[in-house]
């Protein structure tokens, strides 16, 4: 091969590999997609203990006769129950506690025991004390029971920010108490939790 063939030989090497070098025209189109993902409030109410949906029932028992167990109702608030807030709502979130209807009584037939926040023995009478922090020990005032139709619920919680990544828990307690004469029954009343978004 002469000098000439190889030095031509050489150059088309290097002119196909600059040729594949060189920039195609640019013929492009795009177009732009959004991904997103929307986020509902989201509220939970459960037992804080067992981690189920209903929670703690409150019955006592009070003895026969004198019914001296636990007439102050300081027994039953050594266990209280527990309610357990899921929200991912930034501003925070609502938690309140009100009878479910407009009638506060326990109720038993035509008998009945009134809420009362300084109910004591031999005084019939029902309250609730309410924990108002995540985590916090029941507050030290027996609060009576506020109807449906009231304008001012207990307030279990009314802040601004998100709960925890494990729920934040709530305690409550109810305590009553009865006189000698209160009469034989079973006495009941509902109360509702509510849980709303700020």
């Amino acid at each position: 091969m002469s000098k000439i063939t190889k030095i031509l030989t050489v150059a088309a090497a290097f002119g196909v590999v600059g040729m594949v070098a060189l920039p195609m025209a640019s013929y492009a189109a795009t177009s732009d997609v959004t991904v997103g993902v929307q986020v509902q409030d989201g509220l939970t109410l459960e037992d804080g203990t067992t981690g189920g949906s209903a929670l703690d029932n409150y019955f006592h028992n009070f003895g026969a006769a004198s019914n001296a167990t636990d007439s102050t109702g300081a027994a039953s608030e050594a266990t209280p129950g527990k309610v357990k807030v899921y929200s991912n709502v930034a501003n925070g979130y609502i938690l309140t506690l009100a009878d479910k209807d407009a009638v506060t009584d326990l109720v038993s037939g035509s008998n009945t025991i009134p809420t009362n926040a300084t109910h004591a023995a031999g005084t019939p009478g029902w309250a609730v004390k309410v924990a108002t922090a995540p985590g916090g020990a029941l507050g030290a005032t027996r609060l009576a029971m506020p109807a449906s139709t009231s304008l001012t619920p207990i307030s279990l919680h009314n802040a601004a920010g998100v709960a925890a990544s494990t729920g934040d828990v709530y305690s409550y307690a109810f305590s009553s108490s009865i006189a000698a004469s209160t009469v034989t029954g079973t006495y009941s009343d509902t109360v509702t939790f509510t849980l709303t978004s700020k």
